[in-house]
């Protein structure tokens, strides 16, 4: 009867030591989670926290000189405008002043084609 108790508590003491080296694998791997990976992803999260900090900054300066050459850009844009404008209007009189020459020339050419064709009509009368 001895050798069955001793046979079930070693079963027992096997069956713990087992339950304790996982237990102490698990430990093993939550500390090194928290004592290797969880500082390193924090270091790398802080890093990546202050490169976007720079960067938020550098983007603000960036705004912050657009803003100011706004005015001088309007003014610009103003000015082009003006320009192109007068140019556009300038161009639509010369064309203009070319359509007009044009149809006066062909006016006199026409008249000039009149009085030629009734100088030879009344030539082909009188003869």
């Amino acid at each position: 009867m001895l050798d069955t108790k001793s046979d079930t508590t070693a079963m027992t003491v096997m069956m713990m030591d087992t339950e304790i080296q996982q237990n102490r694998n698990r430990i093993s791997k939550l500390e090194e989670l928290l004592y290797i990976e969880l500082p390193e992803k924090k270091l790398k999260l802080e890093q990546e926290k202050d490169e976007n900090r720079r960067s938020q900054l550098i983007q603000q300066q960036r705004i912050s000189a657009a803003e100011l050459e706004l005015p001088e850009i309007s003014s610009r844009q103003r000015s082009r405008h003006r320009k192109t404008k007068n140019g556009y209007f300038a161009v639509r009189a010369q064309v203009g002043d070319f359509v007009t020459e044009n149809r006066m020339e062909l006016a006199r050419a026409r008249s000039g084609y009149e009085r030629v064709e009734m100088s030879g009509a009344q030539a082909g009368a009188g003869s």
